[in-house]
């Protein structure tokens, strides 16, 4: 009876939770759960890290070599706190992370795929098609899987790929090409596939690293009597960060004064950085007295869009009462 020996870990992490791996998942593809069965290979998962163990001595005989997950997202709030694409968090395209190496970060990237479900309708052309052409799709694995002639005149042409397994396809027509992800899974909860492949003999040990959004933190001061001055200054237990009063606005029909941080803030579920509201009414020097407090974080549940002249940003707003 052989003994089980680790091949290959798996490790999504992100940078805002105390537990790295909240809110994160690894799940197998069909064709990658076929290929466990088929070859033997048994897979321990927890929450954001999947192990891949083998009795076998040689993984040369492992056929075909590249295993692929789904990245899922279990934290209804994860696309508020984590730092991802426009095209990610609009749900319009997938992540891929693919390793090029048997140890690496990954890291979330621009380029991804589309979603692309079980019959495809494809735009081929920008213009009617002027002469009958071939559109070709080919798999992984460089096997062309459809064939179709594409008529005069014709400008969209639907793929039937019904019969194909869940992966990676290329279709070409006329010199053009498009890679896309084929499943009929309900990616509602997906943001991303990863595709990690057997590159040795040695352990691969890939991690998926996620990191916390950054905003413009803006602090709303409300006063409890009758009107509210700017005599408030926002200074950090460090001295890393700066807010500027940006003066009297009205929220929820009472007036504030707002202060916006000068650089963009990172969220965090259990910050080190502490921020106070403190008087300068004295000599103008921050100092102690019995309105000052200390200030509560910002919450990913009050994300913002903040505009400028020169381009737009998120600010995330909290409201202080005194």
């Amino acid at each position: 009876m052989g003994v089980l020996h680790l091949i290959g870990k798996i490790t999504c992490n992100q940078s805002y939770a105390s537990h790295a791996s909240r809110g994160l998942r690894l799940v197998p593809t069909y064709p990658t759960q076929s290929l466990f069965q088929r070859e033997e290979l048994w897979l321990h998962q927890a929450e954001g890290t999947i192990e891949i163990y083998t009795k076998k001595i040689n993984l040369s005989s492992i056929n075909p070599s590249t295993f692929m997950f789904w990245v899922e997202v279990t934290d209804p709030q994860f696309y508020n706190y984590i730092d991802l694409p426009d095209t990610i968090i609009n749900r319009d395209y997938l992540l891929c992370f693919v390793n090029e190496k048997e140890e690496e970060l990954l890291i979330p990237k621009k380029e991804a795929i589309k979603n692309i479900q079980r019959k495809l309708q494809v735009v081929v052309f920008e213009e009617m098609v002027e002469k009958d052409e071939q559109i070709r799709v080919f798999d992984n694995h460089g096997d062309m899987v459809y064939e179709e002639m594409i008529p005069v005149g014709r400008k969209t042409t639907v793929l039937d790929l019904t019969q194909e397994e869940e992966g990676f396809y290329t279709w070409t027509f006329n010199g053009f090409s498009d890679t896309f992800f084929l499943t009929d899974k309900n990616l509602k909860h997906t943001i991303g596939i990863c595709q990690f492949q057997l590159k040795s003999e040695a352990v691969h040990q890939i991690s998926i690293q996620f990191e916390t959004k950054k905003t413009y933190w803006e602090y709303l001061v409300i006063s409890k009597k009758e009107h509210i001055e700017d005599i408030y200054t926002i200074i950090d237990n460090d001295g890393t960060y700066t807010f500027t009063c940006q003066g009297k606005v009205t929220m929820m029909g009472l007036d504030a004064i707002s202060y916006l941080s000068d650089q963009k803030i990172p969220y965090k579920e259990r910050p080190k950085t502490r921020f106070k509201l403190v008087s300068n009414t004295e000599n103008e020097t921050p100092y102690l007295a019995s309105e000052d407090r200390i200030l509560p974080n910002a919450s990913p549940e009050n994300i913002k869009i903040h505009s400028t002249e020169a381009v737009t940003e998120f600010k995330t707003q909290t409201i202080i009462y005194i």
